[in-house]
C-alpha cells in the first residue's frame, strides 16, 4: 500500500452499473464546509487504483475532493482497454464522489498521463457527467498505431494490446480501433467540457507514447 493512501485517504468499493462487480477507488471528501471541486485521477496504462499519485496530495491540501479509481485496472485485459465496462466505472466513481462528498459539480475534472490520458479521452467523448475540463497529458489515442509502434520498439505494450483487443497471438486491427478515441465520433453533449492536450517535443523518444496520438486527436 503506498504510504499517501494511509492518511486520510478511505478504500471505497463502488460497485459497477455495468455488471454489478466492486471497483475499488481511493477516494477524499473534503472536510471543509462548503462545496469543493472534484478531481477524477485516472491510472497510467500498467497502474491500477492504488497507483503513486502526486495529485493526491496536492488535491487534500487545497481541499479538494479527490477520487482515484481502478477502473478494471491495468490495460492487458479484454475489460479494460475503454472497454464499455471500464468507462462506465469512470462514470460510476464521479457519481459516487458527488454521491459521498461536498462536490461543485460545476467544478469537476478527469486528469490523467500517457495511460491515463487515453481514459480521459475516452471519458471526454463518452462520459454522462457535465465536466468543467478533461486534462490528458501525453495521451494515446490509436491503439493500431500505438500496437506498431510499441512492437517496433520492443515495448511490452504491443503484447498488452493484444491480450485487450485479441486472443492475444493476432493482432485484430478491427478490435484496436473500436477501443481507439480518434475514431470515436464526438458528441454535442461534451463540447460544453473543455479538453486540454498536453504533450511534449520529446514524447515518443524519451517515452512510450509519440506525439502523433496528441496531435491526431487535436486535429
Amino acid at each position: 500500500l503506498a504510504s499517501e493512501w494511509n492518511d486520510g485517504f478511505s478504500l471505497v468499493k463502488i460497485k459497477s452499473s455495468a455488471d454489478g462487480s466492486l471497483q475499488r477507488a481511493y477516494f477524499f471528501s473534503t472536510p471543509l464546509k462548503t462545496l469543493k471541486p472534484l478531481i477524477v485521477s485516472l491510472h497510467t496504462w500498467s497502474g491500477d487504483y492504488s497507483q503513486n499519485d502526486p495529485l493526491a496530495a496536492m488535491a487534500k491540501q487545497a481541499g479538494w475532493n479527490y477520487i482515484h479509481p481502478d477502473f478494471r485496472g491495468p490495460n492487458w485485459t479484454v475489460d479494460a482497454c475503454l472497454s464499455n465496462k471500464a468507462l462506465t466505472d469512470i462514470d460510476d466513481a464521479i457519481q459516487y464522489a458527488k454521491d459521498n462528498g461536498s462536490v461543485d459539480t460545476k467544478n469537476i475534472f478527469v486528469v490523467g498521463v500517457s495511460g491515463g490520458g487515453y481514459a480521459v479521452l475516452g471519458s471526454y467523448l463518452k462520459s454522462v457527467h457535465n465536466i468543467k475540463a478533461f486534462l490528458a497529458w501525453a495521451p494515446i489515442s490509436d491503439l493500431s498505431a500505438w500496437f506498431h509502434q510499441s512492437r517496433n520498439r520492443g515495448d511490452k505494450y504491443a503484447q498488452h494490446i493484444l491480450q485487450c483487443t485479441s486472443d492475444g497471438i493476432v493482432f485484430d486491427q478491427y478490435k484496436a480501433i473500436e477501443r481507439s478515441p480518434l475514431f470515436w465520433n464526438i458528441p454535442n453533449k461534451n463540447l460544453q467540457g473543455r479538453l486540454e492536450i498536453y504533450a511534449g517535443i520529446d514524447d515518443g523518444y524519451t517515452g512510450s507514447v509519440p506525439i502523433s496520438h496528441s496531435i491526431l486527436f487535436f486535429n
